[in-house]
């Protein structure tokens, strides 16, 4: 199921932020409903109920456009009493964990400031299900640059679930599957906001 998705999804992703400034394409998620993943957050950086939900917002319209539904689960920062009931019933092939770091752990990841993020393959080199986002870099590059926060959020949360949907060594010359990012394509991303 996953990597049927994936299929789909690898053109729709590329095109759907295909050069930050061009318009966006038209593919449209499934009538049966089955381009629906499930994203559990655990929010150790502690974001701002109105930052991530404007992320999720952001992420919603980019994944919806390539056409991918999500469903946004609120667990625990701290991975013993989860927020959402649903948080603890047994990971789906569809279901993903997206860990917003703050500093302090993002650094014990030693990819240099310009990494927004990172997303792991499984043990057997397949798709993973795992996100890491450096919610102090995302913030800093933001007030840098007078972006959105919650805007180039939710496009690096877009970014690596791409990651986990295509697979980890899937980087595109151009959009949002560009594995970096110039400040012309940053400012782009604030516009289409």
């Amino acid at each position: 199921m996953k990597r049927r998705l994936a299929g789909s999804l690898a053109l729709g992703l590329i095109l759907v932020a295909g050069a930050y400034g061009a318009p966006q394409t038209s593919v449209k998620p499934g009538a049966d409903g089955s381009k629906q993943i499930t994203v559990r957050i655990h929010n150790y950086a502690q974001v701002e109920s109105g930052v991530l939900g404007e992320a999720e917002r952001t992420t919603d319209d980019i994944l919806r456009a390539a056409g991918v539904g999500v469903v946004w689960l609120a667990c625990s920062g701290d991975q013993t009493t989860a927020k959402e009931p649903a948080c603890a019933t047994p990971m789906g092939p569809m279901d993903f964990w997206l860990n917003l770091l703050p500093r302090s752990m993002s650094d014990r990841f030693h990819l240099g400031v310009d990494a927004f993020g990172v997303a792991l393959e499984d043990a057997e080199g397949g798709l993973g299900f795992d996100a890491w986002i450096f919610c102090d870099l995302v913030k800093d590059a933001a007030a840098q640059r007078q972006l959105t926060r919650s805007v180039l959020l939710g496009t690096v949360i877009a970014h690596e679930l791409g990651h986990l949907l295509l697979s980890t060594n899937s980087p595109s010359a151009f959009g949002l599957m560009r594995a970096n990012w110039s400040g012309k394509e940053l400012l782009a991303v604030e516009h289409q906001a």
